[in-house]
């Protein structure tokens, strides 16, 4: 059914599962409009903290393992996409970084469509999933680079 760790690495990249727990403080950039490279690098940061802790997973070797991933590394793809939303970018940049949300939020979708597909045992759900995910990842790996974020690209290695 799954082509489970490859497929799943994939999708979680796509989320956001360069994940990164930490995610640095919780002042997600207040009221001030972050510049590229100040936005840049509290992305990163987020980006780097949440890898640490996806590199901490015991990676899955067949469905029941999948499942009981995806009940950890689901809510870390939503906690990233969530933090890097809390930034707020510069308006010369802003278009730029609303693209990379967009696709954040796309991945942090299909990571819960992903686990809901598993646990109903619905293959063909899990397949369409996977493959929306295997378009985003790219895209937004190109995003996290142009923006200057590069640990927040789908390969960073994670993948």
């Amino acid at each position: 059914m799954l082509r489970p760790r490859r497929a799943l690495l994939t999708l979680l990249a796509a989320g956001g599962l360069a994940f990164a727990g930490c995610g640095g403080d919780d002042d997600g950039g207040g009221d001030q409009a972050l510049a590229k490279k100040e936005l840049a690098a509290k992305a990163d940061a987020i980006c780097v903290g949440y890898d640490k802790k996806e590199k901490e997973l015991e990676q899955p070797t067949d469905k029941a393992s999948t499942i009981k991933y995806l009940e950890v590394a689901v809510p870390l793809v939503a906690g990233q996409a969530d933090d890097l939303a809390k930034l707020k970018p510069a308006d010369d940049v802003k278009a730029e970084w609303d693209q990379l949300m967009k696709d954040f939020q796309a991945g942090k979708t299909a990571a819960l469509a992903a686990q809901k597909a598993l646990v109903a045992n619905d293959e063909a759900a899990y397949t369409k999933v996977i493959e929306g995910a295997t378009e985003i990842a790219p895209r937004r790996d190109k995003e996290a680079i142009a923006l200057g974020a590069p640990n927040c690209g789908a390969d960073n290695g994670a993948a």
